[in-house]
């Protein structure tokens, strides 16, 4: 085996728009193809080195089964944010299983390592971040051999408890009339029931979907900012008038702000048009691919 190159040799080697070269956040969702260019999946998580470059590749097939493949390899493309493997598709589809909730421990990289050894690129012998023989020379390096958490994941729980606070502020909104005594201004009571409501149902439908749905969240956003601005334009005059008021800002403002929290954590996984699950085809021929290419 040749000496092993420095990293950063090894990173600047590497072809441009490689997998292990990008933005992480590039690659959620993205459309796969094999290397005969057939579309047959989508990019579901991606593991990463120390340095945030991608490792290992969650693929999420139209069968709905989760695999992980070996990154090295995989191209970019930068004209339609496609995902290239360097494997054909019944390779992947043969590939070892993952739960993409999960860590890879050494076995779990034992075993990727070995069903793809000659069948693709060496990669004992390909630039990579973290090229190795075996798990033990990348622990002798100082290398993570356990890789990060998903970034699907981590979307996922902030849309839960963005949107969880929001569920109680719906519920605080149907109840603060009669709590702070306005329930006689019929303007504030009725705008703070059916926004509350609104408010409830739409943070619940998120909760149970948080890749899906993010106009929901959008709506929520509009609904906070009419919140602030509804004592301005309804009528809130009366006795505990101001009470209403500032109970309208500010829960408006925590609605608006917290599902705007809740739309940035599903785009940033799902900006590619929605989450696998919802927009899922049927696998693309390779010449369907290259008539629409």
């Amino acid at each position: 085996m040749a000496p092993s190159q420095p990293m950063a040799e090894r990173r600047y080697a590497m072809a441009q728009h490689t997998a292990t070269n990008v933005d992480t956040h590039q690659l959620f969702n993205a459309p796969v193809y094999d290397r005969s260019g057939e579309e047959f999946a989508r990019i579901a998580n991606v593991w990463v080195d120390d340095n945030k470059h991608p490792y290992f590749l969650g693929i999420l097939t139209h069968g709905n089964t989760n695999h992980v493949i070996p990154a090295q390899g995989a191209k970019l493309s930068s004209r339609d944010n496609s995902v290239r493997l360097a494997y054909d598709k019944a390779t992947v589809e043969a590939s070892p299983i993952c739960d993409p909730k999960e860590d890879l421990g050494d076995e779990d990289e034992r075993k990727v390592h070995a069903f793809f050894q000659g069948k693709g690129p060496d990669l004992t012998a390909l630039p990579a971040p973290m090229a190795r023989s075996d798990v033990s020379r990348a622990k002798a390096r100082g290398h993570k051999t356990m890789a990060d958490k998903s970034y699907a994941e981590e979307a996922r729980k902030e849309v839960h408890w963005s949107s969880g606070i929001n569920i109680i502020a719906g519920v605080w909104l149907i109840i603060a009339p009669f709590a702070w005594g306005y329930h006689h201004l019929t303007d504030a009571l009725w705008n703070d029931i059916i926004l509350g409501t609104a408010v409830f149902i739409l943070a619940v439908v998120r909760t149970s979907a948080p890749l899906q749905y993010e106009s929901v969240g959008w709506t929520n956003i509009v609904f906070g900012l009419w919140l602030i601005i509804a004592p301005f334009v309804l009528d809130y005059t009366g006795v505990n008038a101001i009470a209403a008021m500032w109970n309208d800002i500010f829960v408006g403002s925590i609605i608006a702000i917290l599902a705007a929290i809740s739309v940035y954590a599903t785009h940033r996984v799902t900006r590619r048009g929605g989450p696998y699950g919802a927009t899922s085809t049927r696998p693309r021929s390779a010449e369907e691919v290259r008539r629409t290419r």
